[in-house]
């Protein structure tokens, strides 16, 4: 009588291929999602001292005059 425990190389190797390509996947959805994160914060942040530079500029403008 065969034992079912013992497989098959090819099956093995199938298997550790799949499960490393969801791996690689869910890295690549990860590092997509944090490049998008710091862009956004980078576009919050350069707005923001943008704004705070016209209004410095403007508060400056209105008291010399």
């Amino acid at each position: 009588m065969k034992s079912r425990h013992g497989t098959c190389l090819p099956e093995i190797a199938c298997k550790f291929l799949l499960s490393c390509y969801a791996i690689a996947c869910v890295a690549l959805v990860a590092v997509v999602v944090r490049v998008h994160y710091v862009q956004c914060m980078n576009s919050k942040t350069f707005s923001l001292e943008r704004r705070i530079s016209n209004e410095q500029m403007l508060l400056s403008f209105i008291s010399d005059n």
